[in-house]
């Protein structure tokens, strides 16, 4: 139940606010004031439900489930079968529709972000007397630990979601202004941000 709802919640999130939230992410970077607004609504609705007063409904909701055959597992190989699988698929459809080398190349890479993410987290920045979680590239919690760390950082020291999130703003803010196309854009009309603060 939790998976249902928490999915529906984003497409419609994704759909008021023209974008998922690592678009918006990178659009903050660039001078849009609606992702950024957009963000900081998001960052403390995700913070009250991991932590906050809507964590006993996420709990309740993610209490309610239903048994699914595990079709990986009885693949040879698992998991990593069927993500070869995936993988081969999902080239095979991306050099059907005649992308170009370098943006393929771009996009092969950042898919190659998530899996090296889990790796390094779970082996590189582990460290016995200090153990962290292992993760990879998402944005919900990445967004709530960095709207966290800037209200309380004497007392919380930044973490990767904080390192993933400061990356990818200033990343963005730095090839826009390497361009020249960096420029402020905010909120047409009442009811655009009305669409933009429900969304987020």
């Amino acid at each position: 139940a939790g998976l249902v709802v928490g999915g529906l919640l984003f497409g419609v999130g994704m759909v008021l606010t023209r974008g998922c939230v690592s678009r918006l992410t990178v659009l903050s970077g660039s001078g849009n004031l609606r992702a950024l607004t957009v963000l900081l609504v998001f960052a403390v609705t995700a913070h009250a439900t991991l932590k906050g007063v809507l964590a006993p409904l996420r709990t309740a909701l993610t209490g309610v489930s239903v048994d699914v055959p595990n079709v990986a597992g009885g693949m040879p190989g698992g998991g990593v079968a069927m993500g070869t699988l995936l993988l081969v698929v999902a080239m095979w459809f991306a050099r059907s529709a005649k992308t170009p080398g370098a943006a393929f190349a771009s996009a092969l890479l950042l898919g190659l972000l998530v899996p090296l993410g889990w790796l390094l987290t779970a082996t590189v920045l582990q460290d016995d007397f200090d153990p962290i979680a292992v993760e990879s590239l998402s944005f919900t919690l990445p967004q709530a630990e960095t709207l966290f760390w800037l209200i309380a950082s004497t007392a919380v020291g930044p973490g990767f979601g904080v390192g993933l999130i400061g990356g990818v703003v200033f990343g963005a803010l730095a090839v826009q202004l390497l361009r020249g196309e960096f420029r402020w854009q905010s909120f047409d009309s009442p009811r655009q941000t009305g669409r933009y603060l429900a969304g987020g």
